[in-house]
């Protein structure tokens, strides 16, 4: 039975926070980034408890990023060219499942064995980045899998979102 998430960052924060909802609106999970100058760590939370960590590798030609959840290490690896976000997940429990997303960074779909884990679509109108997420596997690890990707996927928009921004202003 397909659960729902809802993805939206914070408004107003330094650090960086996501907060990921179930479909009744109750908090499920957060997302913290630490305030650091180049490569932050962030911390997925259930509760007080962190589940996960996600940090990008700085001296990589591709999108690299080493995570744990649940203890458990893997690498999360991003095409070196491509108009859209595709990553592949490289260790761990979830060897081999990839993260595909939009051009517009609107729609993502995770998969692993050929069995979609989860779809998401973002909100165009919204004052906060958002996504509905549908979790198709009902694994509680899954599901904290599908948020950490998320959370990998709404961190290198903000990163995109800001070079932009910095390009345009020089």
């Amino acid at each position: 039975m397909a659960r729902q998430l809802t993805l939206a960052n914070a408004l107003l924060s330094l650090r960086g926070r996501i907060h990921i909802n179930d479909g009744a609106g109750n908090e499920r999970y957060e997302a913290r980034g630490e305030f650091a100058l180049f490569s932050p760590t962030w911390r997925l939370l259930q509760g007080e408890r962190v589940v996960g960590t996600l940090r990008r590798r700085l001296l990589s030609f591709r999108p690299y990023f080493d995570a744990t959840l649940d203890g458990e290490s893997f690498a999360v690896v991003g095409r070196l060219f491509s108009f859209r976000r595709h990553y592949r997940v490289r260790g761990g429990r979830w060897d081999g499942a990839t993260l595909t997303g939009n051009l517009w960074d609107r729609r993502f779909c995770i998969q692993r064995g050929g069995q979609v884990l989860a779809d998401a679509q973002g909100r165009w109108l919204s004052l906060r980045d958002t996504h509905q997420v549908q979790v198709h596997s009902d694994e509680a690890a899954d599901e904290r899998f599908v948020a950490l990707c998320l959370v990998l996927v709404m961190m290198e928009k903000a990163n995109s979102n800001a070079a932009a921004a910095a390009g345009s202003a020089g």
